[in-house]
């Protein structure tokens, strides 16, 4: 029988540090989902912060990244074309080279098949042919990263309000990442009526489809959320140009509280190109009470809409080539002036 752990000896260690994937944000070795409604743009961000980690980029919106290979499994795409493409609008954009991701970044085949079936009579997932296909191509190139796109494509016969069954599949995603030494991240929805709320709770992992089987059993979650062009206004941020998403860590078990949470997230700019930009640090938007502060204030007018507007400057004004550090009573005052060409009133 293994020894039992005398705890004691456990708290006279050193408390040993955090070996982060991304800085702040994700633990190495997590296993976990990223969750948002379709079309919402979490694909394409996870799709950028996998070529960047591939590439061996060493920051990622301003925070360290550990390098690494990447594994693909999946993907919400009708044909390789549209692989090409996204690959162009999200790592292209940024920079990264056909060399850079050479080797390093690979996609499974579109016949994998799944890597597990539920077994009605047997209740318990069964391993597919696919899954140890992928535990060979990880055991031949070591990835720090292994990403599913969907949940739905690697997993057949799932039940999402199935608790006791989603419970199961986390488990075998987090043998998996054990087995591997992978950070292994999945891709699902939301559900449909969490597009109605605010956009914190559009962020929590509580507004993810399904039951709180999977969700509960993991240990890090994210949500992704498309910000509409009023609630843009309302925080002082460019509506134009782009869509715009809000990214928080939705649950992060063993770790300290997320540099972007529900409550704080960062906001970044998905261009018509592709090109994801950082809007707004989710330490920003904390230094300014929070994201349900900066609503409420932008819909009642006062300090919070002010505060919205100088931010809603800065931002943009870099891209149009007007001066930057100008202040504008209102969002519609700083787009009027950035259309002229002109600054503001310093």
């Amino acid at each position: 029988m293994t020894a039992w752990i005398d705890m004691g000896d456990l708290l006279a260690r050193p408390v040993p540090p955090i070996d982060w994937l991304i800085d702040g944000l994700l633990p190495a070795g997590a296993v976990g989902d990223i969750y948002g409604a379709p079309g919402g743009g979490k694909s394409t961000l996870a799709l950028h912060l996998a070529a960047h980690i591939a590439a061996g980029r060493r920051t990622w919106f301003g925070r360290r990244i550990a390098g690494g290979p990447v594994l693909l499994i999946g993907g919400e795409r009708s044909s390789a074309d549209v692989l090409v493409r996204d690959l162009h609008r999200t790592a292209g954009t940024a920079g990264i080279t056909p060399d850079e991701l050479r080797g390093r970044a690979l996609c499974a085949p579109a016949d994998l098949g799944p890597l597990w079936h539920w077994d009605r009579r047997e209740g318990t997932w069964l391993a597919g042919a696919a899954l140890a296909e992928v535990q060979a191509q990880a055991a031949a190139v070591r990835p720090a990263l292994l990403f599913f796109d969907t949940i739905g494509r690697v997993a057949r016969g799932q039940d999402p309000i199935d608790i006791t069954q989603q419970q199961q599949l986390a488990e075998r995603i987090e043998a998996l990442g054990a087995a591997t030494g992978s950070t292994v991240l999945s891709i699902s929805h939301t559900a449909q009526s969490a597009s109605l709320d605010r956009i914190d709770r559009r962020l929590r992992y509580e507004a993810r489809a399904g039951s709180s089987g999977l969700p509960g059993h993991l240990r890090w979650l994210l949500g992704v959320t498309r910000i509409q062009p009023d609630e843009a206004e309302q925080i002082g941020v460019a509506p134009h140009g782009g869509r715009l998403i809000a990214v928080g860590v939705g649950k992060g078990s063993e770790m300290p509280p997320a540099a972007w949470t529900p409550d704080a997230p960062a906001i970044l700019r998905i261009g018509g190109d592709g090109a994801l930009q950082l809007v707004r640090d989710g330490e920003e938007v904390r230094a300014d009470g929070g994201i349900a502060a900066m609503l409420r204030g932008g819909s009642g007018g006062g300090a919070g809409r002010r505060r919205g507007a100088d931010r809603y400057a800065a931002a943009s004004q870099p891209a149009s080539g007007a001066p930057a550090g100008r202040e504008y009573n209102t969002p519609a005052d700083a787009m009027a002036a950035i259309r002229a060409g002109i600054g503001g009133q310093s």
